[in-house]
């Protein structure tokens, strides 16, 4: 495993055949709670060759997923390619950029987490905080049902 360092992200590089992939997560830098509905966004080389690979959107757990075949990526000639990866506010305005110079193999996994300040996403951070406040709700539903059951078997056992 060979990691880049960067504060604000980590790459973990494994074997994928015949596909490129980028995938991770994006979260709040200061809470940590992942953010939902973020539009990531990646490009090769040039920057300005906007969404030359395309963009995605994260889920309710702020994970995304890019995927492409080994055959896009040979039209630009090379087994390695520099991938920019972008995180944008709802007004397609850009909250994180990868740092230049990232080298990116076909045939590899790329996992790239993002922190971001949810402050600039209002939408998504009020998003997380409500799926937050629905699995707490679920949790102790959960937890209330597990005491129950417990007493009940203790009530027949004895």
């Amino acid at each position: 495993m060979k990691k880049i360092a960067d504060l604000r992200r980590q790459t973990i590089f494994i074997k994928q055949s015949e596909r490129f992939v980028i995938a991770g997560r994006i979260v709040d830098e200061k809470s940590g709670i992942s953010l939902p509905n973020v539009t990531v966004k990646a490009s090769t080389g040039d920057r300005k060759l906007d969404e030359r690979l395309g963009r995605t959107i994260t889920d309710k757990d702020g994970f995304y997923r890019l995927e492409y075949s080994e055959d896009l990526l040979k039209e630009f000639g090379e087994k390695k390619t520099e991938i920019n990866i972008e995180v944008l506010d709802q007004n397609n305005k850009t909250l994180y950029q990868s740092p230049k110079g990232i080298t990116f193999k076909i045939g590899e996994l790329y996992a790239i987490d993002v922190k971001v300040d949810s402050n600039k996403l209002p939408n998504s951070k009020q998003l997380a905080q409500e799926i937050n406040a629905v699995r707490s709700q679920q949790i102790q539903a959960l937890t209330q049902k597990q005491k129950q059951l417990s007493t009940r078997l203790q009530i027949t056992s004895d």
